[in-house]
């Protein structure tokens, strides 16, 4: 079985909540700290050779400052899920919903 790398952009761990299978990966990155933290993992992956990508991208929570232009490269359009109340509140993170054309769930 391949394995799965999910991104959860947000405050509280939803793997804590659901059972997730043996082949995902689940990282959860804090809103603030999400350019920081993809800029880190990116060059850890680069150290081994490998590209940085996650296979599907889920945004709980996010505030003004929440860069998701830090995701663009590495989630791919249609991956992208986000919570009721999450909302643009930037023109950066307007275009990123509109390049990724968001879905709910």
């Amino acid at each position: 079985m391949s394995k799965i790398t999910l991104v959860q952009v947000g405050k509280n761990d939803l793997s804590e909540k659901y059972s997730m299978p043996d082949n995902v990966q689940w990282l959860v990155i804090e809103p603030e700290n999400l350019s920081e933290r993809i800029a880190q993992l990116n060059a850890e992956e680069k150290k081994q050779h490998r590209r940085l990508q996650f296979n599907m991208a889920f945004i709980t929570d996010m505030d003004e400052t929440t860069d998701l232009m830090a995701l663009d490269n590495f989630v791919a359009a249609y991956t992208v899920f986000y919570t009721d109340g999450i909302d643009a509140q930037t023109e950066s993170q307007s275009y990123f919903f509109k390049k990724k054309r968001l879905k709910l769930f």
